[in-house]
């Protein structure tokens, strides 16, 4: 509704053109994405480990780096999004390989829509800020 009346005083504005499909169909808030990050399911499709005295899990690594690997970056990602930190956990979750990114892509769908729905609400506030400062107003 919010976005239906701005369109109809701001005609044309690509920003909102762009977010009337994603109004219908809604995107997942921030917490929804953390919440909803499936760091298991990524582990599981990085390849198996093993389990010693039931307490102990051991996963083979290539050896190159430890912070390149499916388990770093899942770790990684899910700090940033419990720092709020949304562009960097897509970013390190988009550099995952083969099952490891399968398992993930269903999350970075998402959480690349709701990236797109900031950036584009950031922009028209800016727009709008710009526009209110132009006429002398006050844009808070």
């Amino acid at each position: 509704a919010e976005r239906a009346a701005l369109a109809r005083l701001w005609r044309d504005n690509a920003d909102l053109t762009a977010l009337a499909s994603i109004a219908r169909a809604g995107v997942p808030t921030h917490d929804q994405l953390e919440a909803s990050y499936p760091g298991d399911a990524i582990r599981a499709a990085a390849g198996p480990g093993r389990v010693f005295f039931g307490l102990i899990a051991v996963r083979q690594t290539d050896g190159t780096s430890d912070t390149t690997g499916p388990m770093a970056l899942t770790a990684l990602a899910e700090a940033r999004l419990a720092e709020d930190d949304l562009d960097s956990a897509i970013s390190l979750t988009g550099e995952l390989e083969g099952s490891a990114l399968e398992a993930a892509r269903d999350w970075l769908i998402a959480a690349r829509a709701r990236q797109d729905v900031d950036r584009r609400l950031l922009a028209l506030r800016q727009s709008l800020a710009d526009e209110a400062a132009a006429r002398g107003e006050d844009p808070s």
